[in-house]
């Protein structure tokens, strides 16, 4: 499958590290694979590894993630493109945010689990998950991707933040955070087998169905800011492209935005803005 990483068609739970504190699990997991790559070892596909806490953890943009230690799931694994191209690997995010998705829905026994665009997952339209893609290219081929996901499970304390929420508050009591690794575990595992059959025949559309199904403000209308202008920018969200383009309509015309080009800002049509 490559130098970097080989088939694993073992339970994912089984393979991985699990550290008290590292400074980025996407970054030490890397390292860890470039490492093992300059000795001619190759590590199994779904290898994790954990941390109780990061010093530097990150999302998207370079944003900074924090989390209270030894409350939460930061973890992140290395997988292998599906056999998707580098222009399409937004499709592997679609898919490991409707895996991340279906663990806290299976947590919480709710069904508003929504995914924000692009990589937040939301439970009242509060952030209960983040996930973090980053691919290594060797020429134009994917030699393999890191997924770094945080999920707040028992931290009940954010500060000022009002947007962040976690499993124990919406479930009203602590989890086993082992339990709950194993969960996110294997339902990315069973996304990724699903995924490589869907890439291998050549049609992800049933992906795409599923994931506008769970798509956050998808047919609303939604206030965001331009990135580019720093101005707002009202549009009725129609749908994300595989590219992850975001496609937005307004005055009867369609607009696409990259990932670094808008940003959500609020529900237009539930504040009754038009």
């Amino acid at each position: 499958m490559g130098r970097y990483v080989k088939e694993n068609v073992e339970d994912w739970t089984k393979v991985g590290a699990k550290v008290v504190q590292i400074e980025s699990t996407n970054d030490s997991l890397r390292e860890q694979v470039q490492a093992f790559a300059k000795t001619g070892q190759v590590l199994p596909e779904g290898y994790s590894l954990r941390a109780d806490f990061q010093t530097a953890g990150k999302g998207r943009l370079g944003r900074v993630w924090e989390a209270s230690p030894g409350e939460n799931v930061l973890i992140s694994f290395l997988l292998t493109s599906a056999g998707l191209r580098p222009d399409k690997l937004f499709v592997l995010l679609q898919s490991v945010a409707l895996a991340v998705r279906d663990a806290v829905q299976s947590l919480v026994d709710r069904q508003d689990v929504v995914v924000k665009w692009p990589n937040d997952i939301l439970v009242e339209e509060k952030k209960v998950a983040g996930i973090l893609i980053e691919s290594v290219l060797t020429g134009d081929q994917v030699s393999y991707v890191i997924v770094g996901i945080g999920l707040n499970v028992n931290q009940v304390d954010f500060g000022n933040s009002v947007e962040a929420t976690s499993l124990a508050l919406l479930n009203g009591r602590a989890l086993n955070l082992n339990e709950v690794t194993d969960i996110l575990t294997r339902k990315l595992q069973s996304a990724q087998l699903h995924l490589k059959g869907m890439v291998s025949a050549g049609d992800v559309y049933p992906l795409q169905q599923r994931y506008h199904a769970h798509l956050y403000g998808f047919g609303q209308w939604m206030t965001f800011l331009d990135l580019v202008t720093n101005k707002e920018l009202l549009g009725k969200v129609v749908g994300v492209l595989q590219s992850g383009h975001l496609r937005l309509e307004k005055d009867g015309q369609e607009y696409r935005f990259s990932l670094d080009e808008v940003k959500y800002l609020r529900n237009s049509y539930q504040n009754g803005e038009f």
